[in-house]
Formats: structure tokens, sequence, C-alpha cells
């Protein structure tokens, strides 16, 4: 099984504190774990970091994301990001991803214009 991690928007206290717990709790599941880099873009351009342990040891006391971040916009007329957007997501079985109510609408969208509930179990 395949988790994904993406923080999307821009960088927030407490991020690294859930990419630390999430990616060990994954990983005692027996998830390989990945981080997207730079939230969206990352996950556009399959910039994909696999995480172990090592790699979220020490970050709670770092400023920033540990997996970076950027703002990002989708205009309703571009369909091509997001089927480009669910075509990445499909990789995975489990999305964990942090953000506000901007990308948030992003991940809707994909819910539903997508029919991403049934094809993708990340979104269950």
């Amino acid at each position: 099984m395949h988790c994904l991690f993406a923080t999307l928007g821009k960088d927030t206290p407490g991020v690294n504190a859930i990419v630390r717990a999430g990616t060990r709790m994954a990983i005692r599941r027996e998830f390989s774990v990945y981080g997207a880099r730079r939230g969206f873009p990352g996950i556009l351009s399959g910039k994909f970091w696999k995480l172990g342990e090592s790699d979220v040891a020490g970050i709670l006391g770092r400023g920033g994301c540990c997996l970076g971040s950027s703002d990002f916009f989708v205009s309703p007329n571009d369909s091509t990001k997001l089927d480009a957007l669910a075509k990445s997501f499909k990789r995975f079985d489990l999305v964990v991803a942090t953000g506000g109510f901007g990308s948030f609408s992003v991940l809707d969208r994909l819910y539903e214009e997508r029919d991403m509930g049934r094809e993708c179990p990340a979104f269950r």
C-alpha cells in the first residue's frame, strides 16, 4: 500500500508534526510512504520523496514545512491540471493532505468532477 503526504498551500505551524506522526504511523502499518515536494506543483510534476522514519526525525523544531509548500490556483476552465492531479492521486492508496480553503476546494473539485470517490481509495 502506498501513502502520500501533501502539504498544500502556505506553510503553517504544526505541519511538520503532522508529517512526522503520520509517516511513523503509516510505516508501522506497512505502508510505503511518500511526500509531495511543494504541494500541488510537486504532485503535478511527479516529485515524490520516499519517506522513512529517519527522514522525519528531528523536524519538529524546524521552521517551514519539511516537504515545502506553494500556493496553487486551478481556474474553473483548466481541466488539464485537474486530470493530471487525478492521475497522480490514483497512484496512491491513501492521501493525507493539509491546507486551507483554497487547497481543499481543488480537492473537492477533483472528488466531484473526476468521481474520485469510486475510483481512488485516497478519497474514501
